[in-house]
């Protein structure tokens, strides 16, 4: 059913969790994966070992997508080794969960690093691959937070990110990108495999028509009706 043979996808944070079974979910799918790593170069290495075996082809790149000289490096080696590049999957790193009313900001730092900043980054960085590729484009924002149970920093990065998919996939409608995010309740591992079947459909052809969505995945709190 989920043909992405031809493909080339990055997935940031894939050396482990939710990234990792989305990046061999991709693959499964026919699809060539860039494995993007901060600091687990040893098990970025093994999910290369595994994308490998399936028969695509692979690269890792080490890159703080926190980063907008990472994210652009990252984007041109992809450019130069793989010729193209159609899905981009930001897997985004847990905000802090500080209350607001105790959070301290810097100069180098602001709300928006940890998941907006990414998310951003590497809109702005694929862009012209995405031009260049079989239109759509998929940029897909991925992320592990239940809504309900947000609070602080979490509850106001969650806000921004949820703005943020909604106006990148305003911006890049007219480029045939399709945008949209996938969001989980908990990185539990019964959630990985359901959350990667969510990226995998939103990276596919049924999903040319979504943009600007958010699917949630996770276990739906049971309703008592009198």
């Amino acid at each position: 059913m989920f043909d992405l043979a031809g493909k080339v996808a990055l997935v940031t944070g894939s050396s482990r969790g939710i990234g990792r079974a989305v990046a061999l979910k991709l693959a499964a799918a026919g699809a060539d994966v860039v494995v993007n790593f901060a600091n687990s170069r040893d098990a970025a290495d093994e999910l290369a070992e595994q994308i490998a075996d399936l028969g695509r082809r692979v690269g890792e790149v080490q890159a703080d997508v926190t980063e907008p000289d990472d994210v652009q490096s990252m984007i041109e080696w992809i450019g130069q080794s793989f010729g193209r590049l159609d899905i981009v999957v930001c897997n985004v790193p847990q905000p802090p969960t500080t209350p607001l009313l105790s959070a301290r900001f810097d100069t180098r730092s602001s709300l928006l690093s940890h998941t907006v900043c990414p998310l951003v980054l590497l809109a702005q960085a694929a862009q012209p691959w995405f031009e260049k590729s079989a239109r759509p484009g998929k940029l897909i924002a991925l992320a592990c937070r239940a809504p309900h149970q947000l609070s602080g920093l979490h509850a106001a990065e969650h806000g921004a990110w949820q703005q943020a998919v909604g106006q990148l996939a305003r911006e890049l409608h007219g480029q045939q990108v399709n945008v949209n995010a996938v969001q989980t309740a908990t990185d539990a591992v019964a959630l990985q495999s359901a959350a990667a079947d969510a990226v995998l459909f939103l990276a596919s052809p049924l999903s040319d028509q979504l943009t600007g969505q958010t699917l949630e995945v996770g276990r739906l709190q049971a309703v008592s009706v009198s």
